[in-house]
């Protein structure tokens, strides 16, 4: 059915939410910044109401970026790219796969064609992947900072399908545990796409979702029957 998946990044493939949280308290040590839970919740819903206005459109990449430090440390003399600049690097040196991540794309390499897209900063996300053994299974990756719009614009997608030779849209899957970006994305596209909801949850109305799947094991049967 299936000849191009198309792997969402953080949440999917790598573990983000404990990457962030290793990332986010040593860069808070770098600058000397006291470090509790209750800094790095406030940092979590600055930071996705910030990715929340990039998506849309409503903002640019660098000012999301500087931003989610510069609002979180209000009136502390802290420069808020700079501070951005090192989370970026300890992002990548605290690379964890999610699990079942790396037997499912083995099990799939070469039998599929395997790409990577996602939103967020181009050097980072590659050193990301270059950091696990998932590498090889991944010859290309799509970046919104190298392309220049982001998911769930159509004008990503556009770019990565013609990339990848046009095929045809019912041949090719987007895998993502983002409704927002990875799901609308696919949407607009028109291709087929698949939640990884972890949580369960139900699936909210204005969404078309092909397949739902709680972990990356259930993708396998999907694909391979």
């Amino acid at each position: 059915m299936f000849k191009q998946i198309l792997f969402d990044a953080d949440n999917t493939l790598f573990d983000f939410d404990q990457m962030e949280r290793n990332a986010f308290a040593d860069t808070m040590r770098a600058f000397s910044v006291p470090y509790d839970d209750a800094l790095y919740s406030r940092y979590r819903e600055a930071n996705r109401l910030l990715w929340l206005e990039f998506e849309q459109g409503r903002s640019d990449r660098e000012q999301a970026l500087a931003q989610r430090f510069t609002v979180l440390l209000d009136g502390m003399d802290i420069d808020g790219a700079d501070m951005n600049r090192l989370y970026q690097y300890n992002l990548a040196e605290h690379t964890v796969m999610m699990p079942h991540a790396l037997e499912l794309c083995e099990a799939l390499n070469g039998l599929f064609e395997l790409s990577i897209v996602t939103n967020g900063v181009g050097p980072t996300q590659r050193r990301k992947l270059e950091h696990t053994p998932l590498a090889p299974c991944f010859p290309r990756q799509f970046i919104s900072e190298e392309i220049g719009v982001s998911k769930p614009d159509v004008r990503f997608f556009t770019h990565v399908l013609n990339a990848l030779g046009n095929p045809d849209r019912d041949e090719v899957l987007i895998v993502g545990d983002s409704l927002t970006s990875d799901i609308q994305g696919g949407m607009n596209a028109g291709i087929r796409t698949c939640w990884l909801n972890r949580d369960g949850d139900k699936v909210p109305g204005g969404y078309r979702v092909d397949y739902v799947i709680g972990g990356l094991r259930e993708l396998e049967g999907i694909l391979l029957g």
